[in-house]
């Protein structure tokens, strides 16, 4: 076992924050229009540029480890946004970084951390209430505002982006490809996409994505568990003399199936799925794969797995499996079966007598009719590309976000804005300070010196002109929603709950364990 080092109390939070604070400048110089781009540079791969926070954040790597351990704790907190909402991982960062530096201030004063981290969430309370006070309703304008403002200001990424979800609707699914040559454009294709991913992450064939992905696959559905490999293995020997790949979607897996599916990679390529899922979803799932894929649930044909034709496996033209989700691409339909799938999630629809039923049927059904967009990303060298590809999923998850719960007032103001309404001494203290932060960092990174007589300008004629701030492309005060400086409300709730959270569980922090290297 390696030896450890414990550091305990301020020494432990102090050697916290060091780490912290190195992330966070690396990521913060990222935020708003005047944002910079950072150069990562990996051994054995060509370098790249990113405006994006959590791909900064997740490339860092500390010699110290107590540093080291700091870094992992903002680089967490901050890939948890990027799952929860898809954007906002630089501003999780600037809030983060605020709130446990004055935070230690206060601990260093002689406050107490746990009463610190107690006031804290209740100015987080009162933070998420004025900012629902402050909702917009999305409109076709604002949608494609937020797709332009999360691209970076890029306008044509802005309007591929959200027209291709005025196409699709609110559960619309866009997916990110390499394109053939320097253009970029928007498809639209059959698709079906579920919460269900990988059963093992050593099924991934791409790394890079951190997905398995298998182009002409069959589809095995099976409802129960596979409890050997031997009752399969008939067919997918049949499957490895025809050159296919196959996935097998089942609600669980004896270890000898994909002991036996990994050790014959070569032979051949295949993935394996378990249900996220069960009773009346899980049904309701089994038989929408059947409709889109024109599968036939395996244990309805034939008493023993073993006798199992190729015949009843469906297919599809591409699926992707991720951790957690997966996206079938133009699967081989069984019209008559997925129309009968439609028509039985109408009928729930009808029937729902709560919200909650209703919108889940209403997502099924826009699955089942709907389409996939996939966004071919083009651009003249791999740098070019990777970083477009960066914004694009940056402007595609902040547009969804905007769709869910509609937007405030952009460019930091709409946190301005609510520090109004929190008070001035101990963790509301430590609150308020931070949200002023992401509108100052915004100010600082477009080279503005006199940034704090913007920001206390912005923030004192806030009465009756609550959309007013800094537009940082004009370099003025003016109405932020009406020049189009919007975020999605989503986003920037997650973010502010993200940030107290972590920092709360720094403040608190009484030691700090880690390897001793020397």
């Amino acid at each position: 076992m390696d030896n450890k080092k414990i550091l305990f109390s301020d020494s432990a939070r102090a050697g916290l924050k060091k780490g912290i604070d190195i992330v966070a400048n690396a990521v913060k110089v990222t935020l708003g229009y005047g944002g910079r781009t950072v150069v990562i540079s990996e051994t054995g791969l060509p370098s790249r540029t990113t405006k994006d926070g959590v791909t900064v954040a997740k490339h860092i790597k500390l010699r110290d480890e107590i540093e080291d351990a700091g870094a992992k704790f903002i680089q967490e907190v901050s890939s948890k946004t990027a799952d929860d909402v898809g954007d906002g991982t630089t501003t999780v960062c600037v809030l983060m970084q605020s709130m446990i530096e004055n935070g230690l201030k206060l601990i260093a004063s002689g406050a107490n951390p746990m009463v610190i981290k107690k006031e804290m969430d209740t100015a987080l309370i009162k933070v998420v209430d004025r900012l629902k006070q402050m909702k917009i309703e999305i409109t076709d304008r604002l949608l494609q505002d937020v797709a332009t403002v999360s691209a970076n200001n890029d306008a044509e990424i802005g309007e591929l982006i959200s027209s291709a979800y005025k196409q699709l609707g609110p559960h619309g699914i866009i997916y990110i490809e390499d394109a053939n040559g320097p253009d970029t454009k928007i498809e639209m294709t059959e698709g079906f996409k579920f919460d269900s991913g990988y059963f093992s992450h050593h099924f991934i064939n791409n790394h890079a994505e951190n997905i398995c992905e298998l182009k002409n696959p069959y589809v095995m559905i099976v409802e129960n568990k596979i409890n050997d490999v031997n009752q399969i293995w008939n067919l997918l020997q049949k499957v490895a003399k025809e050159g296919r790949s196959i996935v097998i979607i089942a609600e669980d897996f004896d270890h000898s199936v994909p002991a036996n599916l990994l050790k014959n990679r070569e032979l051949i390529k295949s993935c394996l799925i378990k249900y996220n899922f069960i009773g009346d979803t899980k049904q309701e799932l089994m038989y929408d794969l059947c409709g889109v894929t024109g599968a036939t649930i395996a244990e309805k044909q034939a008493d023993k797995m073993e006798n199992l034709k190729v015949e009843y496996l469906g297919e599809c033209e591409k699926i992707i499996i991720g951790q957690n989700e997966t996206l079938i691409v133009k699967g081989r339909k069984s019209e008559k079966e997925l129309q009968s799938r439609i028509a039985d999630a109408k009928v729930k629809i009808e029937k729902a007598k709560h919200p909650f039923i209703k919108q889940k049927q209403e997502i099924r059904m826009a699955r089942l009719s709907g389409c996939v967009a996939i966004c071919y990303v083009g651009g003249i060298t791999e740098v070019e590309v990777s970083e477009k590809k960066d914004r694009i999923d940056d402007s595609i998850k902040a547009t969804k976000a905007a769709i869910e719960e509609g937007v405030v007032v952009g460019g930091g103001t709409a946190l301005l804005r609510c520090s109004d309404s929190i008070g001035k001494e101990g963790g509301e203290w430590v609150v308020r300070m931070a949200l002023k932060e992401p509108a100052e960092q915004i100010c600082k990174n477009v080279g503005i010196e006199d940034w704090p007589i913007i920001v206390s300008s912005v923030k004192q004629n806030g009465t009756g002109i609550e959309n007013n701030g800094y537009n940082a492309i004009s370099d003025r005060i003016e109405n932020m929603v009406e020049a189009g400086i919007v975020d999605p409300l989503k986003v920037v709730r997650v973010c502010i709950e993200n940030a107290v959270s972590a920092a709360g569980q720094v403040l608190i922090s009484e030691a700090l364990i880690v390897t001793d290297n020397q």
